[in-house]
């Protein structure tokens, strides 16, 4: 079975081997008689490099995986030119054949992943000209994302466009798949029934290297030693990610010196953060590659995800945020401040879960900790492991992809 995923956000040139698709396409090529190409664009907002930029097509073949970079135009937020960007990748789906590339076989199966969904009519082109399955992965809900997260009206031109093409490839794809574990209840209506859906959530794979040190060791063995409990954040801060309200929380604590939170990734509201943050106990760092996050996670107690209270509507329909597979991988404890079902963190008993209205309730829990034992969170953060290793690992979910696309 010989697989295109398109993924327009899969990681860049100068990281290939991060995110879903690289593990996903990694796994399945380990099972028998498959190959999964990964389609993707040279510029990538998290790695604003020029270095990032390729050709205007590049393929190479990492660790097995061939993927294929499609040179875009650069931007910074998420304005017009990011929009442009967008069209740029689809454009190029729409008017290059791969398989006319060394080592490009003709698809079986065309995976269309939805960070945003432009380029589905491109994959549903080559579909009917090579009679290739089609694949619709939702990974965000559009427009309902962009209504929600932005405010953006569902009656604007551009939500107008997400909703017509939503709509046919729903009604188009031979399988959808979501990351949601909820999702069916929003797409039935809309023309998905069980037979042809598939939740597939996100995951963890055995072969991510964890290295031993990363390049913020020495301060945070610094502050590992100066405080009892550390409460870490790891990944983007951007507005979906609800840190708003882990710093004023931080605030409310700045005279407990017992108490640390740490900050390390990158998005932008970070800066804002920065500014609000008046706690001499939080700590602010840059990103560091996913190979290095196991290092950095070693330092905390307590691993923080969360979400602003006005996406309850949203996330209804499920949540699978790559940091908690991050936190449960390495065994720690996971503060879930997220309004949703059926949570990975609730399944595997990894932590406790709040609202992100339960500021008060969050603040005590916190004050409270300083007095259980670090046997009580590393009971949690065990119980996430094995939770993690019997659920997620993109070698099961693999697995999982290619028994319902041989039955499709």
């Amino acid at each position: 079975m010989n697989i295109w995923y398109m993924n327009h956000y899969a990681q860049g040139i100068n990281h290939p081997q991060e995110g879903r698709s690289f593990f996903l396409a990694e796994s399945i090529n380990r099972l028998k008689d498959c190959k999964c190409t990964v389609i993707a664009s040279s510029f990538h907002h998290f790695n604003r490099n020029q270095q990032e930029q390729a050709p205007k097509i590049l393929t190479k073949n990492i660790d097995g995986v061939s993927i294929i970079w499609l040179k875009t135009p650069e931007y910074l937020g998420n304005g017009l030119k990011r929009i442009r960007n967008m069209f740029s990748y689809s454009y190029q789906c729409w008017v290059h054949d791969f398989s006319k590339l060394d080592g490009i076989e003709v698809p079986d199966v065309i995976i269309v992943s939805s960070v945003h969904p432009f380029h589905f009519l491109s994959a549903l082109k080559w579909s009917k000209i090579y009679g290739a399955k089609l694949v619709f992965e939702v990974r965000d809900l559009w427009p309902l994302s962009l209504n929600l997260l932005l405010g953006v009206s569902k009656y604007h031109p551009f939500s107008l466009l997400l909703s017509a093409i939503e709509r046919i490839a729903y009604r188009k794809s031979d399988l959808v798949i979501s990351v949601l574990s909820n999702a069916l209840s929003y797409m039935e209506p809309k023309g998905v029934n069980q037979e042809n859906f598939l939740y597939l959530p996100n995951g963890y794979s055995t072969v991510t290297i964890n290295d031993t040190y990363n390049e913020h060791e020495e301060a945070l063995k610094k502050i590992r030693n100066k405080y009892k409990r550390i409460v870490m954040h790891t990944g983007s801060m951007g507005t979906p990610n609800g840190l708003e309200l882990l710093v004023t929380i931080s605030n409310k604590l700045k005279d407990n010196d017992k108490i640390a939170f740490i900050f390390i990734g990158n998005g932008d509201k970070k800066d804002e953060l920065i500014r609000a943050s008046n706690s001499p106990h939080s700590y602010f760092f840059p990103p560091i590659p996913k190979s290095q996050l196991s290092s950095a996670l070693k330092y905390a107690d307590i691993c923080y995800c969360g979400s602003q209270k006005y996406l309850q509507d949203l996330y209804c329909y499920g949540v699978s945020p790559n940091k908690i597979f991050d936190y449960m991988a390495a065994s720690k404890f996971v503060l879930f401040v997220v309004d949703s079902i059926d949570t990975p963190i609730e399944l595997a008993k990894a932590g406790v879960k709040f609202s992100p209205s339960s500021e008060d309730d969050i603040h005590d829990f916190l004050v409270s900790s300083l007095q259980l034992e670090d046997s009580f969170f590393s009971e949690k953060g065990n119980s996430g492991k094995e939770y993690l290793i019997e659920n997620h690992y993109f070698e099961g979910l693999s697995n999982k992809l290619i028994e319902k696309l041989k039955n499709i």
